[in-house]
């Protein structure tokens, strides 16, 4: 037995084949929140960096919390009652 062979099959290893992961596949839904993601991005360097402080980061957040909800809705995902309490606390 080589020194390689000796660290490949320590004590503890498996010799079985790794689960392959499946690529992400975007959808329609994933497109267009990237979208409105971009769209919010921009409204928040404008609304909080130069105009509405206060307002502009109320309205800003606001709606990001409004478009993740809608996107886990669309994805078929639920709030549950933990993140419905950080929702509420946002």
């Amino acid at each position: 037995m080589t020194q390689e062979s000796s660290r490949e099959q320590g004590p503890g290893s498996s010799t079985a084949a790794p689960v392959p992961i499946s690529p992400f596949a975007p959808t329609r839904v994933d497109a267009s929140a990237a979208c409105v993601a971009f769209a919010l991005g921009f409204l928040f360097i404008r609304w909080v960096f130069f105009q509405w402080r206060g307002w502009g980061m109320a309205l800003f957040s606001v709606m990001y919390c409004g478009a993740v909800i809608l996107y886990l809705r669309h994805r078929g995902r639920r709030l549950t009652g933990e993140a419905g309490f950080w929702l509420a606390i946002v």
